[in-house]
């Protein structure tokens, strides 16, 4: 079964965005935030000529809708222009990359330019009639936010920006910005603009986020989804209750992958937080199929990428690593003992014999 979009979810944003311009997209890895970003800028260019109709409270874009909607309510006014901005920052996305700055060209002859980042050239179409641009950021929080931004940062909110005819009002805020002759000059953010940006909280390669940053975006948090694996995996509402000894079918192995699943992250959430769970996507990657053997086998490596998520958020922590999997637990597979290496004392995690991929999931419910 494929992921099915949440248009609900997807709703909240287009609302979010109407009211503040600017949404932050957060949870787990694995939670669907990359694909709910697709789903966003698949809504906001519409095939239709002229782009989506979005009213709040409606699950889904629409071209057009024979009522009148109240006023303001409406992202896009009928007949709009639409352009998607997308990007990724990492440690190396600098100011000049996301707005203007001074850049050297490619010639015969060393020569500067001043650059047009993907925001202002965003900012540029929508400063002009009927035209609307959303600008994507994935990966938010792994390149300095703050530093990229820039002074950019204070025009973000709705009020801060342009009206919707582009002129200044008392409240909007300009910042400093070259012009093509790297001269300095005041610029502000169009009301039209868009922003969605997406982060994981507990990459563990960065640091954490500006709260003074991240106040200028409304939170939209995506957490596991239990409900989303058993429609993935075709399994019942209610209790789970595979075979405990063998698996007799595929439906077993499927439900043993959502208990084991599920006792994991329960135990992250007391160890680490709800950051630092593993998504329902994580499963999801899993291929389907009536086959035991086959099953089994999927089971086992997607048991591979649960078992490098622990490694990865327990580094270092082998306690820690083994409480997740329920070491200690009646009926567990593991046991975290001590040994001494040169002259201290080390926590060694040890899995019994023979212990099948099947039993450590149930073992890890």
């Amino acid at each position: 079964m494929a992921s099915v979009p949440d248009t609900k979810t997807l709703a909240d944003v287009y609302e979010q965005l109407a009211a503040h311009k600017n949404v932050l997209i957060s949870g787990p890895p694995g939670t669907g935030k990359s694909r709910l970003m697709r789903e966003i800028a698949a809504a906001f260019v519409a095939p239709e000529p002229g782009g989506p109709l979005l009213y709040r409270g409606d699950e889904i874009a629409i071209p057009e809708k024979p009522k009148t909607p109240a006023p303001g309510s409406r992202l896009l006014t009928v007949g709009a222009k639409t352009k998607v901005f997308s990007t990724t920052f990492d440690q190396n996305t600098k100011h000049s990359d996301f707005l203007r700055g001074i850049v050297p060209t490619i010639g015969s002859q060393m020569s500067f330019k001043v650059s047009k980042g993907i925001l202002f050239e965003a900012a540029e179409f929508a400063r002009q009639s009927g035209q609307y641009s959303l600008v994507l950021v994935d990966e938010i929080n792994r390149g300095p936010a703050v530093s990229i931004f820039g002074s950019s940062m204070v025009a973000l909110e709705p009020s801060k920006r342009l009206n919707s005819a582009n002129e200044p009002t008392k409240e909007s805020q300009s910042f400093r910005v070259m012009n093509d002759d790297g001269e300095f000059v005041d610029y502000y953010l169009p009301d039209r603009l868009f922003i969605v940006a997406a982060m994981n909280q507990a990459d563990s390669s960065v640091d954490a986020m500006d709260v003074a940053f991240q106040r200028r975006f409304a939170r939209i948090r995506l957490d596991p989804d239990e409900a989303a694996l058993r429609g993935y995996f075709d399994l019942p509402d209610g209790k789970l209750t595979p075979a405990r000894d063998a698996p007799q079918s595929a439906a077993d192995v499927y439900s043993a992958l959502v208990l084991g699943w599920r006792g994991i992250n329960r135990r992250i959430v007391r160890g680490k937080g709800e950051a630092y769970q593993m998504g329902h996507g994580l499963l999801m990657r899993t291929a389907i199929s009536d086959s035991l053997d086959q099953a089994l086998s999927e089971a086992s490596d997607t048991w591979d990428l649960m078992d490098a998520h622990l490694a990865e958020i327990f580094y270092g922590d082998v306690r820690g690593l083994g409480e997740s999997l329920g070491a200690g637990k009646k009926g567990s597979l593991y046991e975290v003992k001590t040994s001494i290496f040169g002259d201290q004392q080390v926590a060694v995690l040890h899995l019994q014999k023979n212990a099948t991929v099947y039993g450590r999931l149930l073992a890890a419910e």
